[in-house]
């Protein structure tokens, strides 16, 4: 009897080890493009968003810890946008034109749920995120036959955090290696001021639609 229930026993914590092992509970991934910034509204005016690139390459690693079909995720992106060095000052410009630089830092964490069990699987996820960033870009405006230089404070910075609810798609190739497909929109707030004064630019709540948040492909383990 001791003899059967050590066997039952050694059956078990085999199958139970190959299962464990079997399972990839770890993802690293790297977004390969995504088309952001497609639509925005801001409450208290649009001076730092529709100044960002709207097309991005490989500018986001992201992690995830899978738990059945459960995940908890997290990311790390940046955006960045170099303006022309210089204006022709005999061009007619219509609205303002910039030269210098725009960039941001963003982290965001959340959940994610998978629905299905075929290689090819539909996901939502909710993420909260922080964006941090600044512009030392400066305006130039058409102000009749010239382009005249608007002389401000200096550089400015930028906070924004909110929500963020995404829909995709995930296509498993073979068990360690998958892309992912992802849309999302962002519901939140921001604030943009001079980087040297106490002076706000502008303050408000905005909602933003990214078409592609996201075109990764990644790796589990």
């Amino acid at each position: 009897m001791k003899n059967l229930l050590l066997i039952a026993l050694l059956v078990f914590s085999v199958h139970a080890f190959a299962q464990d092992s079997g399972t990839k509970k770890h993802e690293i991934g790297l977004s390969l493009y995504s088309l952001t910034n497609v639509v925005n509204y801001t409450s208290g005016g649009d001076i730092f968003f529709k100044y960002l690139p709207k097309n991005n390459f490989v500018n986001s690693f992201q992690y995830k810890y899978h738990w059945e079909k459960v995940s908890l995720r997290a990311n790390l992106n940046y955006q960045y946008h170099n303006f022309p060095d210089d204006v022709a000052p005999n061009e007619f410009v219509e609205g303002d034109l910039y030269y210098g630089e725009i960039w941001t830092l963003g982290t965001r964490v959340g959940i994610e749920r998978r629905f299905g069990n075929s290689k090819l699987k539909p996901i939502i996820a909710l993420d909260v995120f922080y964006n941090f960033g600044k512009n030392t870009a400066t305006p130039f405006y058409w102000g009749g036959p010239n382009i005249d230089l608007i002389n401000i404070p200096g550089s400015t910075i930028s906070h924004s955090g909110g929500i963020s609810p995404s829909v995709g798609i995930v296509y498993q190739i073979i068990p360690s290696l998958s892309v992912r497909l992802e849309s999302n929109g962002e519901m939140g707030w921001y604030k943009q001021g001079y980087e040297y004064s106490n002076e706000n630019v502008s303050a408000g709540i905005y909602v933003m639609y990214n078409a592609v948040s996201t075109f990764s492909i990644n790796f589990q383990f």
